[in-house]
């Protein structure tokens, strides 16, 4: 039942609820009224209806009252649609409309009972008067015209008396007075709507003045009246003889709307400061003058705002390109995909991406439910704020699976609804994913092993209170009889006896400071059950936390104690013994001490029971076998000897074992005792120290290092080097004093032995004295030599003959200097630069007439110190990559020579260059004077051949054209007219393509390469435009091209237009001068560092003797292979021109009749 009163509730106030759109609150509560007013009408006259066939309902309620109340309940539907809509005034006055109409019918029909159709009559004027009436007033009066209306059949026979006094001069009466009524009422309403537009103008001002900064009223520019914003804005408290250009000083974008004119400027304030500002005048008529109104604002702010929002996108641009995430941004609202920082992702393109939930598509079906939650998750976000990441697996367009992080930050949301524009990160895990998983496996493994082992483990703060403990450890709680929760939060002190709580305190504290572990034993407290001994394991794990990792030792201390107790009887006599049991010439071991067990490496209770001889496999001396062993110990009861045992590994042991029988009271054997030495380490140590004196013997053999010794007193008692021209023994007993020449000599030496004799500390000298007439350089090394007690018996020297060494340096000096006084001398700069292009070097006279200085090179790169020309560029890459290059540049009025010579590392890698520039100014002073006459030769020479030529070019195109168009004017058919026209045209395009040979020839022979526009190219993609630009020519030859695009082409830096050029020329070569239906091949690639471009074709060929002659100007090779090709010899030349001018080169391999291949090789662009 409650539900039901809540969906009536509900549905009621649906039926009455106002448009949304309805603004302010007055309207809001018209139109709910309006609703209600209506909702009670509508329904009357189906309830009339439905009584009509009751008599005394019928007797009361005539037939046209019936259907004024069914056509009043179909009418008013209508103007609730309307208000439903939010016109509250049009469905206002379509109810007066309605409701007036419907009276006027019903009191005009003649059954209408006595005195209704009077009440009616003075009920219709009031209702029309309502129409000059306000909304609310026009819902109060309906509402008491229709209740008047519908209750007029009841009360009709009581107003018989009534209806004979209201007549005509009645009625004109009561309509006399709601014509002054509505005069009134109408006056009334002019002055409440005079009040509202003032009302309203003064909230048109205030929102002005909220919207802009000032207004301003002028006249002809000059102002006549300003807004109180004014004066803050401007500075100016008056207007007085102020003109509106006096504040503009820059005009600087202006439209025009329909009536208004907007423009944004810069303005000036009284104190001289300027802002930016947005103008919007309006003009208007002020009685026979226009006056124009300004509106002022301030947008300095705005402007700093928008520069610094397209700075904050070029930032999130450059920040998100270099990501190596995929980030783009998703309009939620129009589902697009504005903004992606890269073309691809998981294999799948860029079209593929933009396809709203085409990549969400892809997800795994086990994470599209994570998926979609974390979708809703963020909707129900903020701007600005980043979602919790998701982890779920993308299909790779390969076909796998791949692991991905996505992290949603919501960038634009409207109040109340779902975001407009959502950052969108995806982060590839899948290696992260594969690490924890194997981290898991490996942390389970750790858990497992833990658990396994019998320690436990406790977290213990530096206080010494417990913070935790591993919860399968629980026979600590069982121990210290308390359950596992309850140990988190006790001391140490509750568990420890005596001074074994401190020294648990002081090795936490040791652990804390140092990072070491500290390993301590203790006997516990009274809580816990006497003689329980356990050792801790103290590790820092945090800077505040300790992990004590504790194992109950109790066992292993009763063994030690019985085992220390048993070794105290052997300790001072034997190293190793084992006991064994005899029956039969059968020896069995019966038990061995700790010092067997590590001699051999067996556990006792391993080798128990066991034949001795099967266990430690004797192998005895030569003529010494086992029966003779055994024959000693039955005849004389005891044997010793040296044998050879071999260790549990199998390692042999060289042993002196001592075996005694053991008899009972009947004098039989009973068992044997074998006490064993191991002489294993002296034997080892007798062969290291034979063979280390070998080896230093053959070390010093033929070495230039003396080695000797000396005593205390310094002499000499041994000495070795064979490669000395003496006898070392004549040195033997003597000093240094009386081996050197010089006593000055001998002096500094001993000094420097004495200091190692008293410190006892070695050291390292470069020492010098006279030998036979020369100074002699060395390398003295001097070690203390120690007694077995660690006293100092003397010294070792070792010393080295650098001499050579020493002059070679001295030399290499010599030279260093001689190079820097001609470098200082002689118009030359030598710089030196590593593998990344940073000058190391920089020396030279002529270093000051570049303006620098070798301070402020040394540390830069070499592209900021030398011009940043294109061959310049070209010329340093090609040197960092390995080659020599030699070139000439000139430099302000200056010509320099430079020289490019890379230096390589040991494994024959470039490993940086060395750059020698030469000022060769006078030289090329001097060669262009000599080479000027010749050059004037040759050039008149060249123009004679040229004049010849071109004469001869030109002749042909143009006798063609004037033969044609004479057969033109004397042919009247329409197929000849049409080839001649053809003709014409065919020539005249040659005559323009000569002359534009010509230009470009012209333009490159003056080097005029500071018009090339210079920028980052893509090969392939140049070459392509190339190849399909000529598609039609090809067609028209029937030839067959073949683009073979390499992988991988780096890009490289030049002009597009003139490599356009260059490559279109060489592949028109390959068309015209290959027979029709020919093959050809283009290519592109990287080759040695250079990008590759080839052309090759199966035509005509190329002598071997004109491979280079072809690329000189107007040269055409034989003249039989060049008919009806055109074109004036300077097309190769061009093509050589841009390349050589872009850093490359041009090769050709052609023979005739074997078609010709030509190869462009340009340098690759080189990150600096």
């Amino acid at each position: 039942m409650r539900f039901h009163r809540s969906a009536v509730k509900a549905f009621l106030a649906w039926l009455i609820r106002p448009s949304p759109s309805l603004q302010p609150a007055d309207r809001r509560r018209q139109s709910q009224l309006l609703a209600i007013l209506l909702l009670m009408v509508a329904p009357i006259g189906l309830i009339v209806s439905l009584f009509t066939t009751n008599p005394l309902v019928r007797e009361r309620i005539g037939a046209p009252e019936l259907v004024g109340a069914l056509t009043l309940s179909l009418f008013a539907i209508i103007p609730y649609l309307i208000n439903r809509r939010g016109h509250v005034e049009q469905a206002a006055r379509l109810t007066v409309y309605v409701s007036a109409a419907i009276i006027y019918v019903v009191a005009l029909h003649p059954d209408n009972p006595q005195g209704m159709d009077s009440l009616l009559r003075l009920l219709l004027p009031i209702l029309v008067a309502s129409l000059f009436f306000t909304t609310k007033q026009q819902l109060f009066l309906v509402g008491l015209v229709l209740m008047a209306a519908l209750v007029a059949p009841l009360l009709a026979p009581h107003l018989v008396v009534a209806d004979s006094l209201i007549g005509p001069f009645s009625f004109l009466l009561i309509a006399s007075i709601l014509v002054v009524l509505l005069s009134v009422s109408r006056s009334q309403l002019e002055k409440d709507r005079q009040s509202e537009l003032r009302a309203q103008e003064m909230r048109h001002g205030q929102l002005l003045d909220a919207a802009f900064d000032a207004i301003l009223t002028h006249q002809d520019g000059r102002l006549s009246d300003v807004s109180g914003g004014f004066e803050p804005l401007f500075g100016h408290s008056s207007v007085d003889g102020l003109n509106l250009d006096d504040f503009i000083t820059e005009e600087l974008l202006a439209e025009n709307d329909t009536g208004a004119r907007r423009c944004e400027a810069k303005m000036r304030r009284k104190d001289g400061s300027e802002f930016y500002a947005e103008l919007i005048t309006i003009d208007r008529a002020h009685g026979t003058h226009p006056v124009s109104i300004t509106a002022v604002r301030d947008v300095s702010r705005a402007r700093r705002v928008e520069q610094a929002l397209r700075e904050s996108e070029r930032r999130f641009r450059l920040l998100t390109e270099s990501s190596p995430d995929f980030v783009y941004i998703w309009e939620a609202g129009a589902d697009h995909v504005p903004y992606f920082n890269r073309d691809g992702f998981l294999g799948y393109t860029h079209e593929e991406l933009a396809v709203p939930g085409y990549l969400a598509s892809q997800t795994h079906p086990d994470d599209w439910m994570n998926l979609q939650a974390h979708w809703q998750s963020v909707y129900q976000n903020q701007p600005a704020e980043t979602t919790q990441p998701v982890e779920y697996r993308i299909r790779h367009m390969q076909g796998h699976w791949e692991w991905l992080e996505r992290w949603d930050v919501v960038l634009m949301q409207r109040p109340g609804a779902k975001p407009d524009q959502i950052l969108v990160t995806l982060r590839v895990i899948t290696t992260r994913k594969k690490a924890e998983d194997e981290l898991r496996a490996s942390e389970a493994y750790n858990r497992a092993l833990l658990d396994a082992i019998p320690d436990w483990i406790i977290h213990v703060d530096p206080k010494g209170h417990f913070t935790g403990v591993w919860p399968s450890k629980t026979p600590l709680a069982t121990v210290a009889h308390s359950k596992p929760g309850d140990l988190v939060g006790r001391n140490i002190n509750n568990f420890l006896l005596g001074d074994a709580a401190e020294q648990a305190t002081q090795a936490i504290q040791l652990a804390l400071d140092t990072g070491e572990v500290q390993v301590r034993e203790y006997r516990y407290g009274p809580s816990v059950e006497p003689g329980r001994f356990f050792e801790a394991r103290w590790v820092a794990h945090k800077p505040n936390e300790v992990i004590a990792i504790v194992r109950d030792v109790t066992q292993r201390k009763a063994q030690e104690d019985r085992l220390r107790r048993e070794a105290s009887i052997y300790q001072h006599v034997v190293e190793a013994i084992i006991v064994m049991d005899v029956s039969n010439d059968e020896y069995r071991i019966r038990g061995m001490n700790p010092a067997a067990q590590k001699l051999y490496g067996w556990q006792e209770d391993e080798v128990v029971g066991r034949l001795f001889i099967d266990v430690f496999r004797p192998q005895y001396g030569e003529g010494l076998t086992r029966e003779h062993v055994i024959d000693a110990l039955s005849s004389a009861g005891h044997w010793s000897g040296e044998i050879i045992h071999l260790h549990r590994d199998g390692t042999p042991l060289r042993v002196h074992s001592s075996v005694t029988m053991l008899h009972d009271s009947n004098g039989d054997p009973t068992g044997a005792v074998a006490v064993i030495l191991d002489v294993t380490r002296w034997v080892q140590a007798e062969t290291a120290l034979r063979t280390s004196e070998e080896r230093l013997q053959t070390a010093l053999k033929g070495s230039p290092v003396v080695v000797s010794d000396q005593d205390r007193e310094l002499r000499y008692t041994w000495i070795h080097n064979p490669a000395l021209d003496f006898d070392p023994n004549t040195i033997l007993g003597k000093r240094d004093a009386e081996v050197l020449e010089r006593p000055e000599d001998a002096e500094r030496v001993e000094s420097l032995k004495r200091q190692v004799l008293e410190s006892g500390v070695g050291l390292r000298r470069a020492v010098q004295w006279q030998q036979r007439g020369e100074t002699r350089y060395y390398d003295l090394t001097i070690e203390p030599l120690h007694d077995v007690s660690g006293e100092v018996i003397g010294i070792t020297c070792a010393q080295f003959d650098m001499t050579e060494r020493v002059r070679e340096e001295e030399a290499r000096q010599k030279v260093q200097h001689l190079l820097q006084t001609v470098i200082a001398n002689v118009p030359i700069v030598i710089w030196a630069v590593d593998r990344e292009g940073m000058v190391t070097l920089a020396e030279g006279r002529s270093l000051g007439a570049l303006g620098l200085e070798a301070g402020m090179v040394v540390g830069k790169s070499i592209y900021e110190v030398l011009p940043q020309t294109p061959p310049l560029l070209s010329e340093l890459q090609r040197a960092l990559n390995g080659e020599a290059v030699t070139s000439f540049v000139e430099i302000g009025q200056t010509h320099y020579q430079i020289y490019y010579r890379p230096v390589f590392d040991a494994s024959g890698q470039p490993d940086g260059l060395v750059i020698a520039t030469m000022d060769i100014s006078e030289r090329m002073r001097a060669e262009r004077q000599e080479l000027h006459l010749a050059l004037e030769h040759e050039r008149i020479n060249m123009l004679q051949r040229f004049m010849g030529d071109v004469s001869h070019d030109f002749r042909t195109p143009l006798t063609s054209i004037k033969l044609s168009l004479y057969l033109l004017t004397h042919s009247e058919e329409d197929a000849r007219r049409q080839r001649h026209i053809q003709v014409i045209e065919m020539q005249t395009t040659r005559l323009e393509k000569l002359v534009t040979d010509l230009f470009t020839m012209s333009r490159l022979d003056q080097s005029i390469t500071g018009e090339f526009n210079f920028g980052i190219i893509d090969i392939n993609a140049l070459v392509d435009d190339v190849v399909i630009s000529h598609e039609p020519l090809i067609h028209a030859k029937d030839h067959t091209v073949r683009f073979e695009r390499g992988e991988g082409v780096p890009s490289t830096f030049g002009d597009s237009f003139q490599l356009d050029r260059a490559l279109t020329n060489l592949l028109v070569n390959a068309i015209n001068y290959t027979p029709d239906g020919g093959q050809i091949v283009v290519r592109t690639g990287f080759r040695l560092g250079d990008i590759l471009i080839e052309i090759e074709d199966n035509g005509i060929g190329i002598p071997a003797d004109q491979h280079e002659r072809i690329f000189s100007r107007f040269f055409r090779g034989d003249p039989a292979r060049n008919v009806d090709r055109g074109g004036m010899g300077v097309g190769l030349s061009i093509v050589r021109k841009v390349i050589e001018a872009h850093g490359g080169r041009v090769e050709v391999v052609s023979a005739p009749g074997e078609g010709s291949t030509f190869r462009v090789l340009l340098p690759q662009l080189q990150a600096r």
